[in-house]
């Protein structure tokens, strides 16, 4: 604890003047309660008093931020022993249509009913457990991830579209619903080990020495943070034909102003429009509404 501590402070003393700390992490994935107690020691060095995040351990202020991993695919990992095979409704349908508290899936953590009493603001920084090479290849923890949600014989291409698609997915389903105060995309610039030791997760970059980013990732990852983000919450893997639907679709606004738009709804066949349906929309600042389609 004393140690840890003093490890702290040199590392706050270091930063504590740069403009774009604004959160201490004292830990990450941890549960310990020696590193709460060597946050208590330094944090009030920190004249600003800005928030520390304690990893998997419990917040130790009202407006510290809880750390927040909820991996919904590490559901397909079976890494560490046979795990659980696709549902038959499809996995969309088990993972996003439950408006899920943001919390460590999968992590053995704090009790859920523990979890949802606090009243702390969560920060997603870990989300989506289904990490590629930069040569489009699988990681250890992603390789029955594939197989058995997209597909054994995956050509590369198919696996980065499917990579860049859930992602996006991810992204809109836990902005949309707004269940936490910040998602960060992890990890931005890591690794990439293909031989062995084989690695588990990586970044999204295809030239690091340029840092191009894959271009799919690129496409369709980035306008899902965006400040005007939307969501079409339908997530049934089949309609029946001449079926009448309604179709809701989130939009959020985390602009300083209210935004106004139109938003557009279609349908596709052989990539060509059939059906196009729109309405005009005003959105609050940091407000959603939601608006539905009748189809």
């Amino acid at each position: 604890e004393r140690i840890l501590a003093e490890e702290y402070k040199r590392w706050m003393r270091e930063r504590w003047n740069h403009p774009c700390v604004v959160i201490w992490d004292g830990t990450n994935e941890t549960l310990s309660e020696v590193t709460g107690k060597a946050i208590d020691k330094v944090r009030d060095l920190d004249l600003s008093g800005r928030p520390f995040d304690n990893g998997y351990s419990l917040p130790r202020k009202a407006d510290d931020c809880i750390e927040s991993h909820p991996y919904l695919f590490i559901k397909y990992c079976d890494l560490w022993g046979p795990r659980n095979k696709p549902v038959e409704e499809g996995y969309m349908k088990d993972f996003f249509d439950t408006v899920r508290i943001p919390n460590n899936y999968g992590g053995g953590t704090t009790p859920e009913s523990v979890y949802k009493k606090l009243k702390n603001p969560v920060i997603i920084n870990e989300y989506d457990w289904l990490w590629l090479n930069r040569d489009g290849s699988t990681t250890t923890l992603t390789d029955s991830v594939y197989f058995y949600l997209f597909g054994k014989n995956l050509t590369t291409e198919q696996r980065r579209i499917a990579h860049a698609e859930n992602v996006a997915v991810l992204t809109e389903y836990w902005r949309c619903h707004r269940k936490s105060a910040a998602l960060m995309h992890f990890c931005e610039l890591g690794y990439s080990r293909t031989g062995k030791p084989r690695g588990q997760t990586c970044d999204d970059f295809t030239d690091i020495n340029n840092l191009v980013f894959e271009p799919n990732f690129f496409r369709l990852v980035k306008p899902k943070f965006a400040l005007i983000c939307n969501m079409i919450d339908a997530w049934e893997k089949h309609y029946m034909a001449e079926q009448k639907l309604t179709v809701p679709v989130y939009i959020i606004n985390d602009q300083l102003e209210t935004w106004n738009g139109t938003a557009f709804l279609y349908i596709l066949q052989d990539d060509k429009k059939i059906i196009e349906f729109k309405k005009d929309i005003a959105v609050n600042s940091f407000g959603t509404e939601i608006i539905k389609y009748d189809i």
